[in-house]
C-alpha cells in the first residue's frame, strides 16, 4: 500500500504456502479441494514475510452458488524467513469450532485445534547435489472434552546426478500420529490441517496426513526446463 510494507487480501480465496502440506487448495473436483472467504494481511520487510490470516471454509456446491461455509474458523500467522542459507517458514494455526457438536471420547463439546511448526527447504552443505526439507508441526488444545496432543512430521532427502536429464533418487518419511488409547480422554490422531491430500496420497482420497506412517522411494529425471 502506497509503498509501506504493508498489504491485504481480501474476498473468496485459494490459500496455498511451501509444500501445500499445511495450506493446499487441492485440484480434486467440488471435494478434495479447500476455498476460503478469507482475509489476508501482509507485512513484508527485507528479513520476513508475514501473513496475519482469518477465514471461513466454502462448502462446495456443485449446482448452485458456495454461499455457506463450515462451521469453524480458521486464525493464523504464517511467516517466511528471509537471507538464511535455507528456505524456513514458521507458523501458528487455530481451527475454533464453537458449536458443540465435536464428538470426543469423553462427549461433546467444542474443538480447539492449535497446529505450529515449520517448514524448511535447502541444500545439504551447500552443495547443489544434495537436497533436504521437510515439514513439522504440533498440536494441541481441545477435541470435544477431550484434551488434544498429536503432532505430524514430513522429511525428505535427495540426490540429483549431472548427467544429461538431472536424474535425481530420493528418499521421505512422512508420519502423523494416531490415538493409542480410544479410553482414557486424550485425543492424539493428527488433523492434516488444511493441506491438499491428492497431491501425495492420491485422488481416491483414501489416505491423508494422520494417523500415518509412509515410506517413499522416489526418482526423477528433467529431459526439459518445464518437464520434469
Amino acid at each position: 500500500i502506497s509503498g509501506t510494507p504493508f498489504g491485504f487480501k481480501i474476498g473468496r480465496q485459494s490459500i496455498t504456502y511451501a509444500d501445500k502440506r499445511i495450506f493446499g487448495p487441492g485440484e480434486w473436483g467440488n471435494t478434495g479441494r479447500y476455498q476460503w472467504d478469507a482475509g489476508k494481511f501482509y507485512i513484508q520487510t527485507d528479513a520476513v514475510d508475514v501473513d496475519l490470516l482469518y477465514g471461513r471454509q466454502v462448502q462446495p456446491y456443485p449446482a448452485s452458488f458456495d454461499d455457506e461455509h463450515y462451521d469453524y474458523d480458521m486464525v493464523g500467522v504464517y511467516a517466511q524467513i528471509k537471507k538464511l542459507p535455507v528456505k524456513l517458514d514458521v507458523f501458528y494455526l487455530l481451527r475454533y469450532d464453537d458449536e458443540g457438536t465435536t464428538r470426543g471420547e469423553a462427549g461433546l463439546g467444542d474443538r480447539r485445534t492449535h497446529t505450529m511448526g515449520f517448514y524448511v527447504d535447502g541444500k545439504a552443505g551447500g552443495r547443489k547435489e544434495w537436497d533436504y526439507g521437510g515439514t513439522v508441526a504440533f498440536q494441541a488444545g481441545q477435541f470435544g472434552r477431550d484434551d488434544l496432543c498429536a503432532y505430524g512430521l514430513n522429511s525428505r532427502l535427495g540426490y540429483t546426478f549431472d548427467l544429461p536429464w538431472q536424474p535425481r533418487l530420493g528418499f521421505e518419511f512422512s508420519y502423523a500420529s494416531g490415538d493409542r488409547d480410544p479410553t482414557d480422554g486424550r485425543h492424539e490422531t493428527f488433523d492434516n490441517v488444511f493441506g491438499a491430500v491428492d497431491t501425495y496420497y492420491g485422488r481416491m482420497n483414501l489416505f491423508s496426513w494422520m494417523n500415518l506412517e509412509d515410506y517413499q522411494l522416489t526418482a526423477s529425471v528433467k529431459p526439459a526446463k518445464d518437464v520434469e
